[in-house]
């Protein structure tokens, strides 16, 4: 009487990989010379993906957290089980803008990431992106000037393991609102008593305004926020 005592072995009983890697699992049949294997594989939550349904598998995660897969060899009718357990680590990245994730284009934005690592690695290092650009800093907090209508800023975060995290965030710059106002009173009422451009949105500042009179004679010249009281040389204009 042959006696079929098949032993299955797995190259890992359990592993941990980071978001986006693949494992390769390989089952191996030992005890005997077999003429038919058959491979099944289960796995305990959906996230889980297996390619292949031989001796040999890839197999990922699309989500955080733990999974166990079940492997089940029939050999010659005689059935064996082994579990492998894949685990894919968990941190969380939050980001912040400030003052806003609207901004006036030309404005500065603060951006502050706060991580969330799990309780057994560390985080080594930090990234900050913009559309995709490296900008070179290694910190939580970014300060960068929004040049464009849409900017997209990425945070990566690698932990010691070498897993790479990252989160999103889109800053929107929009052009300024402003306003110039077609008459004002220098009456000393504080009531409309200065004239210059009023910015409704962002931070901004003039560059240069120069008033003439009717006859053409300049009466003002002045920049940032400087305004105009309705004197020249030190008379009413």
């Amino acid at each position: 009487i042959d006696v079929i005592d098949p032993v299955l072995t797995l190259n890992a009983t359990d592993t941990l990989i980071c978001p986006g890697e693949e494992f390769i699992l390989i089952s191996t049949v030992s005890n005997g010379s077999f003429n038919e294997i058959t491979y099944e594989y289960e796995a305990e939550t959906n996230d889980v993906i297996i390619e292949g349904n031989g001796s040999q598998v890839t197999i990922s995660k699309t989500g955080p957290g733990s999974s166990s897969v079940s492997v089940t060899i029939n050999a010659d009718g005689c059935e064996r089980t082994a579990v492998f357990t894949l685990s894919v680590p968990n941190l969380l990245i939050d980001l912040d803008a400030i003052p806003d994730v609207v901004v006036g284009e030309g404005d500065e934005v603060t951006i502050e990431g706060t991580v969330m690592p799990d309780t057994i690695h560390s985080v080594v290092g930090y990234e900050w992106c913009r559309n995709d650009i490296d900008l070179g800093v290694n910190s939580l907090q970014l300060i960068d000037r929004v040049l464009l209508d849409s900017q997209v800023y990425t945070l990566k975060v690698t932990d010691d393991r070498g897993c790479v995290f990252t989160k999103d965030i889109t800053i929107l710059g929009v052009p300024p609102e402003y306003e110039v106002p077609n008459v004002f009173s220098p009456n000393g009422d504080e009531n409309n008593d200065t004239f210059g451009v009023v910015f409704k949105t962002g931070q901004y500042e003039v560059q240069s305004m120069v008033i003439f009179n009717r006859w053409g004679q300049k009466v003002f010249e002045g920049s940032g926020t400087q305004r105009w009281d309705g004197m020249h040389d030190g008379k009413p204009a």
